[in-house]
């Protein structure tokens, strides 16, 4: 199964090579935090993560086939 995540700002960047879509294996379910682990990437990182357009939080449980977007936080000034 895999679980579709795609990075949107400068966490592609820092954390990813700028790639902004990565596809994450999975042989059971997984919580969102579980999958934010295999990848490497603290979840204190992301301002919020998306599930078909809808906000959910690190225990979400992810079973495969989802796109999970994840928002970096804004910057500037």
């Amino acid at each position: 199964m895999k679980i579709t995540l795609r990075i949107l700002g400068h966490l592609k960047d820092v954390y990813f090579d700028g790639k902004d879509l990565l596809e994450v294996e999975v042989s059971k379910p997984l919580t969102l935090l579980e999958i934010l682990d295999k990848i490497n990437l603290p979840p204190t990182m992301a301002m919020a993560y998306l599930k078909n357009g809808n906000p959910i939080n690190k225990e979400t449980i992810l079973k495969g086939g989802e796109e999970i977007i994840i928002l970096s936080p804004l910057s500037g000034g």
